[in-house]
């Protein structure tokens, strides 16, 4: 089937459920959501079925719903490509419709559609109820007569304004040859009344006496004197043209068929000489009366090795005595087919379209051609396009890991990234007794520590709306109102401390298997921040506020959170729900005497006690080891912030 039918399938979908269930259906099917979907390309049948299959089970619909509902919406898909007016013009009346609708599908075949499997339609009236129709169905498709239905009763309303009832009086198939059979169905159509809105108007000069009737209002004209030209002069103008009885035997034929067939020297039986190919039914007297109104098409099967499989196309007339004429010429759509059939424009008669459809196929084979390419391209483009913007979204979120966003939009637009800000909270963090970690352990062992614990601490600062700087060894850098200017800087800060200390906790000593201690240090102050190198470029933070924040670290004890009187002024000022205790007067190297504080006790449930408890585990050697990493924890962060 053409992908006009998977795009119509498509926007039924999402008209009626949305796009996540067909996203949902593209994910369970695999199919590629343009390549399956191009309008002018042709996919096998059991892949179309195989497709409606699976979104009739997601969507826990039954196949008839489905299909009719599509059908519907088909009429409507069509008319917003193009095809409405084309369709607006085949008759009158419905049955009219009907009639031309399988010389609208023939010409689709041969120009924009190749090689369509097309179905067949042949309607009659009831005599006594003008109100209803008999439609008979053929389709080499099994089991789709439903999608029919909806098809032709969106016809019904969009092109007659008329609410049409469908009822299937039986099923059966008929084998047309020896290798091919075609499901027949009879459809009982009736007209319900016309629509109160209809979708397309339809001129008052073109309303019939009964929108659903073929019937003309007035009577029928009076036969007129009939001419009559002899065999020769009527070959001459239709070459392809022979006449059969009701036995169907051939009792005249033109010259046109003497040279498809050259062996013909009597009047054989028309299905020893040609197949009916279209439309498909088995050829028999009774289907040629029920398909009189329809364009038959016969193949060549006792030709020449080039005219054998020539398709004759024509109407027929019914003579009277039970007669039927075939006027027919051949079914030839390019100048290669026409070479392929060892015949000539001239062969085909002047007034048959054929000539001009010909010249003009070869005009537009070019132009169609280029359609489909362009189509192709256009998909291709999509999908390119597609990928693209999900190789974006990585290399985003990696160059979010590294950069804040709105840093890294202004590095993208070319703008200079240096920033004062007048106050912000830095906290800094090490791992007690981390020399002797690494100086016993194998270096996985030292990577798989770090990697989950940071992994929880990187957690943390999401949950508690901070920035993480950077990380160097055991050294681990927060920062609050950097990049983004927040009032309660200190606070998250505080919070993320106290969540830093508690996970810390929940890693295990590589050696010992003892929950892992950490000592953290928080100072407030201004600072400058700006964008560091241009391979692998680092967003850093200057100025003594850092120097001041390291210092408090590395000071601190193991297990609690150490701060300066300026950050405990700035939590005080935000109102923070932090309790703090004082320290004491204390040295800080480089900054001299300096009154700092702890965040007393918050009790955490996880471990049935207070965070900062885990400060008497390390006894009387907490302060002496606070002071041996003094010197070398403060020099790796000034190092890590680039100042000394």
């Amino acid at each position: 089937m053409y992908g006009l039918i998977h795009s119509c399938v498509k926007e039924w979908v999402m008209n009626n459920y949305g796009k996540e269930k067909w996203m949902e259906i593209l994910a369970i099917s695999g199919a590629d959501d343009e390549q399956t979907f191009l309008n002018f390309q042709c996919y096998p049948d059991q892949a179309t079925l195989d497709f409606i299959g699976i979104v009739v089970k997601h969507l826990e619909i039954s196949l008839e719903y489905f299909l009719e509902g599509v059908g519907m919406h088909f009429v409507d898909f069509t008319i917003e490509k193009g095809y409405g007016e084309m369709l607006h013009t085949l008759g009158r009346t419905f049955h009219a419709f009907l009639d031309n609708l399988d010389y609208l599908h023939c010409y689709l075949m041969t120009t924009a559609f190749p090689g369509i499997v097309m179905p067949s339609f042949a309607c009659t009236e009831d005599a006594d109820r003008p109100d209803v129709l008999y439609v008979d169905y053929y389709s080499r498709r099994q089991g789709l007569q439903t999608l029919a239905i909806g098809a032709l009763k969106g016809c019904a309303k969009n092109f007659y304004n008329l609410a049409v009832q469908f009822e299937v009086m039986w099923t059966r198939e008929e084998r047309i040859n020896e290798e091919e059979v075609v499901h027949h169905v009879r459809l009982r159509v009736t007209q319900l009344g016309q629509l109160t809105t209809p979708t397309l108007p339809v001129p008052s000069g073109d309303r019939p006496r009964s929108a659903l009737s073929l019937a003309p209002a007035a009577d029928t004209l009076a036969p007129a004197e009939v001419n009559f030209v002899n065999t020769a002069e009527f070959s001459a103008i239709h070459p392809y043209h022979f006449i059969f009885n009701q036995g169907l035997r051939v009792q005249q034929y033109g010259f046109g068929i003497g040279v498809l067939c050259p062996e013909v020297t009597s009047f054989p039986a028309v299905d020893e000489l040609l197949e009916l190919v279209w439309p498909y039914t088995t050829f028999n007297f009774e289907n040629v009366e029920r398909f009189k109104n329809l364009v038959f098409q016969f193949a060549v099967t006792k030709g020449t090795e080039k005219t054998v499989g020539t398709v004759l196309r024509g109407e027929l007339i019914f003579l009277g005595d039970n007669r039927v004429l075939f006027l027919g010429n051949p079914m030839v759509t390019s100048l290669k087919e026409l070479a392929e059939k060892s015949l000539k424009i001239s062969d085909i008669p002047r007034s048959d379209s054929t000539r001009e459809l010909i010249l003009l196929k070869h005009q537009r084979s070019t132009e169609f051609d280029l359609m489909q390419r362009l189509e192709a391209t256009t998909a291709e483009l999509k999908r390119t396009a597609a990928a693209l913007e999900k190789e974006k979204e990585k290399t985003d979120r990696l160059l979010h890991s590294m950069l804040p966003p709105e840093v890294a939009h202004k590095l993208k637009s070319g703008d200079k990234v240096q920033e004062n800000f007048d106050s912000a909270t830095i906290l800094f963090s090490d791992i007690v007794t981390f020399t002797v970690i690494a100086s016993h352990c194998e270096p996985r062992q030292i990577v798989q520590l770090l990697n989950e614990m940071y992994t929880r601490f990187d957690d943390a600062t999401e949950s508690n709306g901070v920035y993480k700087v950077e990380t160097i060894g055991d050294a681990y850098m927060v920062v609050g109102g950097i990049p983004g200017r927040v009032r309660d800087h200190a606070t998250r800060v505080t919070s993320q401390a106290i969540d830093m200390v508690r996970l810390a906790r929940q890693v295990a000593h590589p050696i010992t298997g003892a929950p892992v201690q950490i000592r953290v240090g928080l100072h407030t102050g201004p600072a400058v921040a700006g964008v560091v190198g241009q391979k692998m470029p680092r967003y850093c933070l200057f100025g003594d506020t850092v120097n001041v924040a390291s210092r408090m670290e590395s000071h601190g004890v193991p297990g609690r959170i150490h701060l300066s009187g300026d950050c405990k002024r700035r939590l005080e000022a935000e109102g923070s729900p932090y309790a703090l205790e004082s320290r004491g007067i204390t040295e800080i190297k480089g900054k001299g005497m300096m009154e700092t504080f702890f965040v007393e006790s918050v009790y955490d449930p996880a471990v049935g006690r207070g965070i900062n408890d885990a400060a008497a585990d390390v006894g009387d050697n907490s302060g002496a080891e606070a002071g041996q990493s003094a010197d070398s924890s403060a020099a790796q962060h000034s190092s890590v912030c680039g100042l000394q």
